[in-house]
């Protein structure tokens, strides 16, 4: 499960982009995957305001490079999973960055930024409704996702600090939410982490052990599970 997926351009080589290399960054409590250029042309469409490959992970937005350069390939691609319901958040393409069909390219990469962006300038107009989808450009991801009723996956607070920071990962089926929670601090940590899940009973499963608990001190709070949590110093729980 992971709410947002960052395209990492087309330039050559590319790898994919730490936390601290994202072009918008992440707001706390979500996850994220990146994407290349072969699988966003070949796997990816959209479906139900999500974009989703067919290898199965289904994502609510798409971040583009903060850069003025798209292959007309791409374009094209982004162009039809707009008008099919995907959100894209990043800057107005300008050019091709290839001389690959030069200047056919650059007029096609031009055209679909018109039909997208319009007259979004990123600071005064920063939406854009387009067939089903949206274009946005300069909101940040926080508000977004606010806007598409996505709230945090994972928030993790001990007492009345603010969010404290714990790796996580999410994985999901149609009848169980599987939440991976690991500890990078030397320090034993007490924690009540709020999982974007209702309806079903937590139990805790200890990786070092095998041994398993359901809990008893939980509660629901407007759609989400909220977990008294105790983490070992690096310490890690299912």
């Amino acid at each position: 499960v992971a709410d947002v997926c960052y395209f990492h351009g087309e330039n050559i080589p590319a790898r994919a982009l730490l936390r601290r290399q994202l072009s918008v960054p992440l707001p706390e409590g979500y996850e994220f995957d990146t994407i290349n250029r072969d699988a966003l042309l070949r796997l990816a469409s959209a479906s139900d305001g999500e974009i989703v490959l067919s290898t199965g992970p289904r994502y609510r937005i798409l971040v583009l490079p903060d850069s003025e350069f798209l292959t007309p390939e791409i374009a094209l691609r982004l162009r039809e999973l707009v008008r099919a319901g995907a959100t894209i958040v990043g800057p107005r393409p300008v050019r091709s960055p290839s001389l690959v069909g030069y200047p056919t390219a650059d007029r096609t990469v031009a055209d679909v930024a018109q039909e997208l962006w319009g007259d979004l300038d990123g600071r005064t107009r920063t939406e854009r409704a387009v067939g089903a989808g949206r274009v946005v450009w300069g909101r940040p991801l926080e508000t977004v996702l606010g806007e598409a009723q996505r709230p945090a996956d994972v928030l993790a607070t001990a007492g009345s600090d603010p969010p404290s920071a714990i790796e996580w990962t999410h994985r999901s089926s149609a009848d169980w939410d599987l939440y991976f929670l690991s500890n990078p601090s030397p320090a034993a940590r007490r924690l009540e982490v709020t999982f974007r899940v209702a309806g079903r009973v937590p139990e805790i499963w200890h990786p070092d052990t095998g041994n398993t608990e359901t809990l008893a001190m939980w509660r629901e709070q407007g759609g989400h599970t909220v977990v008294p949590l105790q983490l070992d110093p690096c310490g890690s729980a299912f």
